[in-house]
């Protein structure tokens, strides 16, 4: 299953899909791709959430483009794979 959204961060538009394999970003700046074997932890607040990957490196998504079916399938996908949700 995959599943996308696109978010608007000022001029610039971020996508974000989330396929079996990882959470994939695009941005103009870039794409990044963060396979579910390795974010440690997952904190969701009201307006965003933090994908938590080592005890440095922390992603930011918008939780409003995390509603719905996209933010379920990432909360499933870490929980599958050993990380823990908040």
């Amino acid at each position: 299953m995959a599943s996308s959204n696109v978010s608007k961060w000022g001029e610039r538009e971020v996508a974000y899909r989330a396929t079996d394999e990882a959470l994939h970003v695009s941005a103009p700046e870039g794409n990044m791709k963060i396979p579910w074997a390795v974010p440690e932890k997952l904190w969701r607040y009201r307006d965003f959430w933090l994908i938590f990957i080592d005890r440095v490196n922390t992603y930011i998504l918008p939780a409003d483009k995390m509603a719905g079916d996209l933010g379920e399938f990432i909360i499933r996908k870490v929980r599958e794979n050993g990380g823990k949700v908040k």
